[in-house]
This record gives structure tokens, C-alpha cells and sequence, in this order.
């Protein structure tokens, strides 16, 4: 009873040990996909918050030119239109900048969350660990400090003696790896509440930025009514800055209208000599379609008088075949004539027969040798074509002779013809479909809209403006790229709006990027999309603006549609 009993207890020991080992073997496996899905929704996180602190850094760039810009300027100059525009451009980036910083607030939000859950899951993971461990601490010290080499001994083979040793020693290994896991969970929970306190600071340190970010709004818009105000109060010097800027509006907008109406020009000049290259094309085509038609009639006749003359030969063949059926026939007949005489000759005793028969034999061979020998009947080879020779109406003359690209066929090719430009097939290569591209083109520059597109009223000045484009407030220097690839149709500059940029695409369309304090292309060059056309440029009242404008024809458009 006592030896079962033993062996009851040591399988019993075994059976718990081997379950342990079994947990500790999974519990690896189980935890990693838990925390998978918490390091994901970190990671978009994460992500999430670099690109709100990269729009919160260019934002804060742009009002710190600004305002730099405001604090230079003189006291007259403080209360001017320009002033004015300033603190306009700085209330727009305050009022992007504070919905920026809300955004940023709300990923710190989610970014502490996503920390507390990971740090829950480490607790558990550290409880499991724990827990397990303890177990297997107290299943070795179940089974004692010389059990081991007890289990070794007590075996009943060498095979049965390296299974124990290998279990043993996977045993001890699975004991090493705990300590380590125990360790490293630690860890985990030590960087994960460290992170979430930074986490925490930070967001008291926006929710502070928040509240002076909104301290300072307002205050812009107390300081742009005492600016309004001061301009208010001299009528005279009211109505002569609101013409101005009027004047210089207006100015600018045409001058750029008038370098779209010239490009505009310049393309229909283009189409038109694409429609008349074509037209050429087509006339020179339709006049070797009727030179070929020409020749082919030649080339019919000639054949049908050929066949008339090979028609003619073969009767005149066959009539001479009949006459020299007929003559070998009356020669077969005087032959055998001359045979049946010769014959009856020999026989007739007579000499008056025989000198009959002579005179008639003699009469015979005389007329044999007048018949003409040459009467074989002419032989026509059925592989061989006969050679025909057309009539001397129809011969071979340099004047007659076609060319043998002219005698086979030819496929009549369409009259009409595509008018195909090869400006316009090169730009369609690198260029989107603006008719199908509203809403997907990437903007020029990532910023602030200061000015929309169209006819707009100022309330403040009570002046109605119209813009052909859309400024964009950006940091100084900022790379302008392409929305679409196309061509540089026109490098200008204008002052006060800086260095200007046109791009053509297909259809008349023309994409216009001002106000660049640098060009890096080259007109008549093809750029691709998203290419750099150059650097932004400062604005005279503060800050950098990039104008942008779409096209089609003479017709502007408004940009927004096709930014997405």
C-alpha cells in the first residue's frame, strides 16, 4: 500500500508539475496578442499627435512673423490698412491654431487612455506571472532539494534516465524564464506610468497654451476695433486708403488676367496649328489615296487588254491545232494510200498495171513531198502560264509602268483625322484630368485660408474685393509644390505679389502660383506632381501668403474644389 501510495503522490506531483509547466509554456504566447492590440491604437495615436504638433509648430511660426512684422511697424503704420490686414491674417491662424491645439488635447485624451489600459493589461500580466511562479516555487519545493537525483536514480532504464534529466532541465529553464518575465512585466509597468505622467503634464501644459492661445485671441480682436476705429476717424484719409487698395487689387488681378489671356492665346495659336497640321495631313493623304486609285485603274486596264490579247492567241492557237489535226490526217491517209499501191503493185503481174501503179506511186510521193513536214500539233504546258504581251497601246512605258506597292491592294484609310496635338499629348502624360479630379488634388501648401475665391464683402472697411484665387497663409520660405504635373507656360514677376508661376495642363486648363520669393523651374520645362516650384514669399503688411489660382480657358475658377 505504502509503494502505491508512492507512486500515487509522485504521479500526482508530475501530472501538477507538467499542468504548471503547460501554463507557463502558453501564457507567453497569450499575453503578446493582448497587448497587440493595445500597441496598434498607440501607434495610430501616436502618429495622430506628431502630425497635429507639426500643424501646431507652423502655425505658431507664422504668427510669430506676424507679429514680429506689427511690433516694427511705426505709429502711423500701426493704424494703416496693412496693420489691419495683419491682425486680420493673426485672429485666422489663431482661430486655426486653437482648433489645433483642441485636436492635439483630445489625442493626449486618447493617448492617456490607451496608457491606463496598457498599464491594466501589465498589472494583469505581472499577476499572472506572479502567480504562476509561486506555483512552481512551491511544486520544487514540494518535491525537495535531493529529488532529483532521486528521480534520476530510481529509474528503471538509461532511455527512462535521459527523459527525467531533460524534463528536470526544462523544469529549471522554465523557472529562468519567469524570473525574467517577472522582471521585464516590471519594467513595462514602470515606463508605462512614467509615460502617462508625462502624458498628464503635457496635458496640463496645452490646456495652459489653450487658455492663452484664447487670452490672446481675444485681446486681437480688441486691438483690430481700436485699429478700425483709428482708421475710421479721418474720413478723407478713410476713403483715399479704401481706393488705394482698391486700385491695387484691381491692378494685380489684371495683371495676372492679362498673363492668363496671353497664355490662352498662346494655346489656341497652338491648337490652331495643330488644325491646320492636321487639315495638311489629311489633303496630302486623300491626294496619295487618289494617285493610288489612279495607278490601280492603270494598272486595270492594262490587265484587261492583256487579257483580251491572251484570248485572242489562244483561239488563233487552236485553230492552228485543228489545221494540223487535219493536214496529218490527209498525210496518214496518202501513207496508207502509198502502203495499199506499194502492196497491189507487187501483186499485178501486168505491165500496163505496174506502169499505172508507178505513175500513181510517183504522183503520191510527189504530193508527200510537197505537204509540209513541220505539221506537229503545238504543245501548251499546263504548269506554266503563257507569257502574255500586252498590245503596243498598253506596253510597258515609264509613262505606264506602276510602282508594285501600287499593284496589291490598298486599305482606304478615314478621311477624317483627329486633330492630335503633340504640346498638349506630352502634358496629358504627366498631368491629371482636371474634368475628373475635383476634390483629389493635393494642395500647394499646408496652411491657413486667409482669402476665398470671388466677391467678397469687408465689413469692417464695407469695401466689396473680388479674388480670382485663394491666399494661403504659410511660414516663411515654405516649399510650393504642384498640384498636377503639366508645364511652366510663364515665369513672371509682379510687385508687391512676388515671382509668378503658371502651369499648363490639358484643356485649356492653367494652375497659377504667386507671390514665391524663389523659382526653381524653368520655363517651357515639365515638372511632375507635387514637384517644388519654389519657395513662399513675404507679404508687405507681414507674414508669407501663397495665391493660387485654377483656369479653364479664359473662365477662373474656384480652387477649393479640386484640393482635397
Amino acid at each position: 500500500m505504502r509503494i502505491i501510495a508512492g507512486i500515487r503522490h509522485r504521479f500526482l506531483c508530475h501530472r501538477s508539475v507538467l499542468c504548471i509547466l503547460f501554463m507557463l509554456a502558453v501564457l507567453p504566447i497569450v499575453m503578446p496578442c493582448v497587448a497587440q492590440g493595445a500597441s496598434q491604437e498607440m501607434n495610430r495615436v501616436m502618429q495622430e499627435r506628431s502630425r497635429v504638433e507639426n500643424n501646431l509648430r507652423d502655425l505658431k511660426k507664422q504668427l510669430s512673423e506676424y507679429q514680429l512684422k506689427l511690433s516694427k511697424t511705426t505709429k502711423d503704420e500701426a493704424s494703416s490698412i496693412k496693420a489691419l490686414n495683419n491682425i486680420r491674417s493673426q485672429i485666422l491662424v489663431y482661430e486655426r491654431l486653437i482648433r489645433e491645439n483642441q485636436s492635439y488635447l483630445n489625442t493626449l485624451d486618447r493617448q492617456i487612455e490607451s496608457l491606463g489600459k496598457e498599464l491594466d493589461v501589465n498589472r494583469q500580466n505581472y499577476g499572472r506571472v506572479s502567480s504562476d511562479f509561486s506555483k512552481l516555487a512551491v511544486a520544487a519545493y514540494k518535491r525537495g532539494g535531493n529529488r532529483d537525483a532521486e528521480t534520476v536514480l530510481s529509474s528503471g532504464s538509461m532511455n527512462e534516465v535521459l527523459v527525467r534529466a531533460r524534463y528536470m532541465g526544462f523544469m529549471s529553464k522554465s523557472v529562468r524564464y519567469k524570473v525574467n518575465d517577472l522582471q521585464q512585466t516590471a519594467e513595462q509597468i514602470q515606463s508605462t506610468q512614467a509615460n502617462l505622467q508625462e502624458s498628464y503634464r503635457q496635458k496640463e501644459a496645452a490646456m495652459k497654451v489653450q487658455q492663452a492661445q484664447l487670452s490672446d485671441f481675444a485681446s486681437k480682436k480688441k486691438e483690430k476695433e481700436t485699429v478700425l476705429n483709428t482708421i475710421k476717424q479721418d474720413k478723407t484719409t478713410y476713403t483715399s486708403k479704401i481706393t488705394e487698395v482698391r486700385r491695387k487689387q484691381r491692378e494685380l488681378q489684371s495683371r495676372i488676367e492679362s498673363l492668363i489671356m496671353a497664355q490662352q492665346v498662346i494655346i489656341q495659336k497652338e491648337q490652331e496649328r495643330a488644325r491646320l497640321a492636321a487639315l495638311a495631313r489629311q489633303r496630302a493623304r486623300q491626294a496619295r489615296l487618289a494617285e493610288t486609285r489612279r495607278q490601280q485603274a492603270k494598272v486595270a486596264a492594262v490587265q484587261r487588254q492583256a487579257r483580251i490579247a491572251e484570248s485572242q492567241r489562244l483561239a488563233r492557237l487552236a485553230e492552228m491545232q485543228r489545221q494540223a489535226k487535219v493536214a496529218e490526217a490527209q498525210r496518214q491517209a496518202r501513207l496508207a494510200e502509198i502502203k495499199r499501191l506499194t502492196a497491189e503493185r507487187q501483186r499485178q503481174e501486168s505491165a500496163a498495171t505496174k506502169a499505172r501503179l508507178e505513175k500513181r506511186l510517183v504522183q503520191l510521193r510527189r504530193e508527200l513531198r510537197e505537204q509540209p513536214t513541220d505539221i506537229r500539233m503545238p504543245v501548251v504546258s499546263q504548269r506554266e502560264p503563257l507569257a502574255v504581251q500586252a498590245p503596243p497601246s498598253v506596253q510597258d512605258t515609264p509613262e505606264t509602268r506602276v510602282p508594285e506597292t501600287v499593284r496589291t491592294p490598298v486599305r482606304e484609310e478615314p478621311l477624317q483625322e483627329p486633330v492630335v496635338d503633340i504640346e498638349e499629348s506630352q502634358i496629358e502624360r504627366v498631368s491629371a484630368n482636371f474634368d475628373t479630379s475635383v476634390g483629389r488634388l493635393p494642395w500647394p501648401v499646408k496652411g491657413v485660408v486667409v482669402r476665398r475665391f470671388g466677391t467678397s464683402r469687408d465689413k469692417d472697411l464695407n469695401i466689396v474685393t473680388t479674388s480670382n484665387g485663394i491666399d494661403i497663409s504659410v511660414p516663411s520660405n515654405t516649399p510650393v509644390r504642384t498640384v498636377s504635373g503639366g508645364k511652366v507656360a510663364q515665369i513672371a514677376y509682379l510687385p508687391t505679389f512676388g515671382n509668378v508661376v503658371i502651369i499648363r495642363h490639358p484643356k485649356s486648363y492653367l494652375t497659377v502660383y504667386a507671390n514665391l520669393s524663389r523659382v526653381s523651374v524653368a520655363k517651357g520645362e515639365v515638372i511632375r506632381s507635387g514637384q517644388t516650384l519654389g519657395t513662399s514669399g513675404t507679404m508687405p503688411e507681414g507674414g508669407s501668403v501663397v495665391h493660387f489660382e485654377v483656369w479653364k480657358g479664359k473662365v477662373k475658377q474656384n480652387p477649393e474644389r479640386w484640393l482635397r
